[in-house]
């Protein structure tokens, strides 16, 4: 196991703690949970990433998510797919749990950050359309939620139909 040289979001005196494991890259916790980092690939990489910062000894720099952790559930013989924000591009990171378990997923649950809360616009209607046309290319479901944005989510719904639904606070799936 790969144990990661920092920790995000973490309180910083509870970072010792016995059941606590900080890892960097991929975790296999068992045959039915992948936990994974460090998604490579550039393609459709939310332009809103530009305006996010992480500091480096004592500068800013942009930020490359490397650290944003994604899950892997296997019931049944199906896979899930369970992402937070996406800043490393939904697609790639699909492409990514898909190597790892050599397989394709049949849900996705995940933030696509198609909206910018701090200039409030949206991703490019061009950006969004190949995102929906790569994404319709898949044969899974995806709910999506928060920071994908209700207008980004609409020009998705147009291609992906039934696909694709929306998450809001309370809902409950059944994976």
């Amino acid at each position: 196991m790969k144990f990661a040289k920092y920790y995000v979001g973490l309180d910083a005196k509870i970072k010792n703690n016995h059941r606590i494991v900080l890892i960097d890259g991929n975790y296999k916790l068992d045959d039915s949970i992948y936990l994974f980092s460090n998604v490579k690939g550039n393609n459709l990489i939310p332009n809103s990433n530009k305006s996010l910062l992480k500091k480096e000894e004592d500068r800013y720099v942009q930020d490359n998510f490397n650290h944003e952790q994604n899950l892997i559930l296997k019931e049944n013989n199906k896979y899930t797919l369970i992402a937070g924000c996406s800043h490393r591009g939904i697609t790639n990171i699909i492409e990514t749990a898909e190597k790892i378990i050599g397989n394709n997923l049949d849900m996705t649950i995940a933030e696509f950050h198609l909206f910018n809360p701090v200039s409030v616009k949206s991703e490019r209607f061009e950006f969004i359309e190949l995102m929906s046309e790569k994404l319709s290319n898949k044969n899974m479901d995806f709910y999506t939620y928060h920071f994908t944005g209700i207008k980004p989510f609409n020009i998705l719904k147009q291609r992906l139909k039934n696909q694709i639904k929306y998450l809001s606070t309370g809902q409950v799936i059944k994976i």
